[in-house]
């Protein structure tokens, strides 16, 4: 881990700037569908502020780990990359930091989706699902047949 102190206030400038690279990465963005990229201001300060003080500095330590693996495999900085080998090694911390990779992948998809660009890309309109709620087309019921037919898995109490 870098020499910088992690705070409540959040990333270091150093794990900031590894985090965007693996986001713009990860997330290159799209001109002609208007969504941005991972990076995107709006998009990286929700990440940084979901992700919660507890994880900092497993987030933090991952970071490092991305930016040491470059160094260790590529002889390179991992900022100065291409975006396909970025998400390349960060694939292979899913088997090596799964909490890391797990954590991060989550926080991610969750607030890049519900960046209101990428909601209105969707088609749909930028807001909270409640109270208004959102319509989920009828599912095919009959596909709980098998789960129905394993009979009663639970216990009385």
């Amino acid at each position: 881990m870098s020499d910088e102190l992690i705070t409540s206030d959040g990333l270091n400038t150093e794990d900031q700037t590894t985090l965007s690279a693996l986001l713009s990465a990860l997330l290159p963005g799209n001109e002609q569908l208007g969504v941005p990229p991972g990076n995107d201001a709006a998009v990286f300060e929700d990440i940084q502020a979901t992700i919660r003080i507890s994880a900092l500095e497993m987030i933090s330590d991952g970071l490092d780990e991305l930016r040491k693996l470059a160094l260790e495999q590529l002889a390179r900085e991992f900022d100065s990359l291409s975006n396909p080998i970025r998400v390349q090694l960060f694939e292979l911390m899913r088997s090596t930091n799964g909490a890391f990779y797990g954590t991060l992948s989550s926080v991610t998809v969750q607030c890049y989706y519900r960046n209101d660009q990428v909601m209105e890309s969707l088609g749909m309109e930028p807001r909270p699902p409640y109270p208004k709620g959102h319509e989920v087309p009828q599912g095919d019921f009959n596909l709980l047949d098998p789960v129905r037919a394993r009979g009663k898995i639970w216990r009385d109490v």
